[in-house]
């Protein structure tokens, strides 16, 4: 697997580049948490979005800020 360092810029309309799948809205929502932690310092963009929870809470959420 390339290293991220390496790989191409992303153009508009490109990605997701991950998927993480959790078996629990709160094991996603801690995986979220720890993303966002590690993510900050490369500029990479995270969202978590599950089932039981209406659409529109969740449509059009910003990622979380630094």
């Amino acid at each position: 697997m390339p290293r991220r360092e390496t790989q191409p810029y992303l153009k508009q309309g490109d990605g997701p580049i991950v998927l993480v799948l959790a078996p629990t809205r709160e094991l996603a929502n801690q995986i979220k948490e720890q993303c966002d932690i590690f993510g900050r310092s490369s500029d990479i963009k995270n969202t978590c979005v599950y089932g039981g929870a209406p659409k529109r809470s969740q449509v059009g959420r910003p990622p979380a800020e630094p």
